[in-house]
């Protein structure tokens, strides 16, 4: 197994950051070797003091027929992925390993984000639970407190231990619940940038109020004050300085508004305390300022309570709203993909900037995993069926594959 330099590392690194870095899935073909050996020598001998390790488990072997069941949320922005074949990449993914395994059937079965989580819930009370599945944080902290994941332990014990430390260590610990590792890590996801339409703040002469390099940050006194001089009327058209949105019905949607509670020192989950601090003074200080964007300062659209993200996204394609709230990443992703499509009209300049902080607070964002969560199976062959796939599933390739945010759990992406 070849792994990537460090050097080269740091290359995919710099793409990540700069936008979705996607490479070809298809398996590499395997050359046959070159060199000849005369039928009169003899292949060396391992010596013999040479020890030979002996596992504490035998690596899962699946020989008699056996079918997993894997559940997943929509990935169109995956190869393959779109609106209309939302499932394309697990899709090929399930194809790509029955031909390489042919013992063994993946019913794949898509589920949404907005009632794929209940219908899990269903699923486990009912006993007809997938054998693995996608976590986004809260759902795997969840299945983790329910204790109805597969322990791992002894079966990465059985696997190369490069492989095992091809993960950050990081990873590894999100996953680790009661001292035992429980799921996969997949891919790292933050809550980072903001994105700034310059196109409109030229149009309304604030450039002077932007966010200035290297670092892009401001405080939340001057994103208000940019927001202000960006709400203007243009023609039948209102411009708003940004857009608060308080409804979504897949609720996972409103998580970019963490980082307002993070502007005046608000933490999601205080260790110490272990609760948020969300319902304490700087949480009441960071509602307050929601509200006051609608309706004191009169920044945003009115009605917040009622609009989605889909709102938010309609205004901003539009250019009709200036501070989006949401990952710089994919923002800028987005941005390309639209102009490319010719759903949305240039110029359309966008500014990526870090997150307002009040003075004296600390940058904060939002850091989590996402998992693949192997489920406790009493079957043997199915549970050891669920254990490679999962492990294949989690490999650089397909990791680096599937992900819209394109950055690794893994030290040296791809393998």
């Amino acid at each position: 197994m070849k792994h990537m330099n460090r050097r080269d590392f740091l290359k995919v690194s710099a793409m990540a950051t700069a936008g979705t870095v996607l490479v070809s899935c298809a398996p590499k073909a395997t050359e046959a070797p070159t060199a000849e050996v005369k039928a009169t020598e003899k292949p060396a001998e391992k010596p013999a003091d040479t020890p030979v390790p002996e596992p504490t488990m035998k690596p899962p072997e699946t020989k008699a027929p056996v079918t997993i069941k894997w559940w997943d949320f929509p990935r169109s922005w995956a190869p393959g992925g779109s609106a209309e074949a939302p499932n394309a990449w697990n899709e090929d993914l399930v194809k790509q390993y029955q031909e390489a395994n042919p013992e063994v059937t993946v019913e794949f079965t898509p589920v949404s984000w907005g009632d794929g989580p209940q219908k899990l819930d269903v699923s486990l009370t009912a006993g007809e639970n997938p054998n693995l599945m996608y976590g986004y944080p809260a759902l795997f902290g969840k299945m983790a407190s329910l204790d109805v994941l597969m322990e791992l332990d002894d079966y990465l014990a059985t696997m190369d231990p490069t492989d095992v430390a091809d993960f950050f260590q990081a990873g590894w610990d999100f996953v680790t619940a009661k001292g035992k590792k429980v799921a996969f890590p997949w891919y790292y996801g933050t809550e980072g940038e903001y994105g700034i339409n310059t196109s409109i703040v030229e149009e309304a002469g604030a450039t002077d109020l932007l966010p200035k390099g290297p670092d892009y940050a401001w405080t939340p006194d001057q994103f208000l004050e940019l927001a202000k001089k960006c709400t203007f009327k243009r023609g039948a058209d209102q411009v708003w300085g940004t857009v608060v949105y308080c409804s979504d019905p897949q609720g996972i949607n409103l998580w970019p508004y963490w980082s307002i509670p993070y502007m005046f020192g608000a933490s999601l989950y205080n260790e110490q305390e272990a609760k948020s601090d969300f319902g304490g003074a700087a949480g009441v200080k960071a509602f307050q300022f929601m509200y006051d964007l609608v309706n004191t300062d009169k920044v945003a659209p009115p009605g917040a309570a009622g609009l989605t993200g889909e709102n938010l996204n309609e205004l901003w394609n539009r250019k009709q709203s200036v501070i989006r709230v949401s990952s710089g990443v994919e923002i800028m992703n987005g941005l390309k993909a639209a102009l490319e499509a010719g759903t949305i009209e240039a110029p359309f300049e966008v500014l990526p900037v870090l997150p307002p902080v009040a003075a004296g607070q600390q940058q904060k964002v939002s850091g989590a995993v996402g998992v693949i969560m192997p489920f406790a199976e009493q079957d043997q062959a199915k549970a050891d069926a669920t254990f490679k796939f999962t492990e294949w599933l989690t490999s650089a390739e397909n990791m680096m594959c599937s992900s819209h945010l394109a950055i690794s759990v893994h030290v040296n992406p791809p393998r």
